[in-house]
């Protein structure tokens, strides 16, 4: 196959350093569509240096220039495989864009069992296995007995939403099989509520700023930059509050950050779209975070472009959006617009 005509394609531009890639994604768009990718690109453990998201609302084409954290292996196939199952395709596209907008906003809890018998480095290639397998685990109850026999227990959650049907679930055994040999018994089952020591649990991804870290060191640091944290700009009541809600949201994906963040809306570049203009400092999981923010209020993006400018003491963003609503309208309140435009040069 030609790889211009590939659903996902990966390449090292010349110029780039070695841990440097292009990812091209050319697919059928669907609703959320750029907050699952940009999340598989930070799971990836992946710093996006340079963004372009175009779309008509049937057809998307991204482009990002990534660069590997330090200490993370490259896994550019798996990559390639992961961000194209996330992707509609052929003549399906229309039945995944509904797909998609019928995701459930959490996951119930499945329970992995496995028996096997004992040997050096299992439990790091069953846990590498099911990161393969985009499952995320959140309890583990391990036993090996003195014969050298094995009875694990995984609780963990399926990011595809594809549990528990059968093929996901063979998937899944069969990728654990293929690390630990074909005599390994596995089996996949919803996870037993008193299985749980807290009881029904369900999981909820937050954004990158919401992650919660028990270290010390980190909660010294967070203390630290509390007391150093600016005031917070209002938003002028001028603004409608449907725009002002999507500019707050896309703000608040960043709010706890010590640097100083620039938002602006402009109503008058585009007859079709609202453009939203951000400058802030770049952190892990920024794009992936403004693009949650904005789905979090139902706007859509048509257009955006990230650069990254590692001039200076610290690298920079700017981040240009274009959206509409859900009726493919910009945001617009006439009666506010007339007030004054300087209002919606807020900072």
């Amino acid at each position: 196959m030609d790889p211009d005509e590939d659903i996902v394609s990966i390449r090292r531009l010349p110029e780039d350093d070695l841990n440097v890639r292009e990812v091209r994604i050319s697919c059928p768009d669907a609703t959320g569509l750029g907050v699952d990718l940009t999340r598989v690109l930070l799971d990836f453990g992946l710093r996006i240096l340079q963004g372009d998201i175009s779309t008509d609302g049937k057809w998307c084409f991204m482009v990002f220039r990534v660069q590997l954290s330090s200490g993370v292996p490259p896994r550019w196939q798996l990559l390639r495989a992961r961000l194209g199952s996330m992707c509609p395709n052929g003549t399906a596209a229309l039945d995944a864009l509904w797909r998609w907008r019928s995701l459930p906003k959490e996951h119930p809890p499945f329970l992995l069992q496995v028996a096997s018998y004992d040997r050096q480095g299992m439990l790091h290639s069953l846990t590498h296995v099911l990161w393969e397998s985009d499952a995320t685990v959140f309890k583990a109850h391990i036993t090996t007995s003195p014969s050298g026999d094995v009875a694990d227990m995984f609780w963990l959650y399926d990011n595809r939403n594809e549990l528990p049907e059968h093929h996901r679930a063979l998937e899944i055994c069969d990728r654990v099989k293929g690390v630990l040999g074909p005599d390994t018994e596995c089996s996949i089952s919803l996870a037993p509520l008193d299985s749980i020591a807290e009881g029904p649990s369900l999981v909820r991804r937050k954004a990158c700023k919401d992650a919660v870290s028990f270290s010390n060191l980190r909660s010294i640091m967070t203390r630290r930059r509390t007391a150093e944290r600016p005031v917070p700009v209002p938003i002028p009541a001028e603004v409608s509050p449907r725009l002002a809600g999507a500019a707050a949201a896309a703000r608040d994906a960043w709010s706890d950050r010590p640097s100083a963040v620039t938002v602006s809306v402009d109503n008058e570049t585009s007859p079709s779209y609202t453009m939203l203009s951000l400058e802030c400092a770049d952190r892990k999981g920024l794009l992936y975070d403004i693009l949650r923010a904005l789905k979090g209020v139902d706007l859509r993006v048509a257009y955006g472009r990230l650069e990254v400018d590692e001039d200076g003491a610290g690298a920079g963003v700017t981040i240009d959006i274009f959206i509409q609503d859900n009726d493919l309208c910009r945001i617009n309140d006439p009666t506010r617009w007339r007030r004054s435009s300087a209002a919606w040069n807020w900072r």
